[in-house]
């Protein structure tokens, strides 16, 4: 699982090893109960296995291929 808070620390992504994205805003509110977390939860299903997350200045990016190239391709 890969999880990723904001700097602000109001919002976290988490991918699940399935491929299932949490994007969640303010997540406090739901301790507070102001809301339902499935109110406060956008949730997206890549139907595979994310490789690396990043969370900065409210974009979110998945990575969910890797590629390796061989010596030769180096430059």
């Amino acid at each position: 699982m890969l999880v990723h808070v904001s700097p602000d620390g109001k919002d976290f992504v988490t991918i699940t090893r399935s491929g299932m994205v949490y994007f969640v805003r303010d997540f406090e509110r739901v301790s507070r109960g102001e809301a339902l977390f499935s109110d406060i939860t956008l949730l997206i299903d890549l139907n595979e296995p994310a490789t690396n997350l990043s969370f900065e200045h409210d974009r979110v990016v998945i990575t969910t291929v890797r590629i390796t190239l061989s010596r030769q391709y180096h430059l």
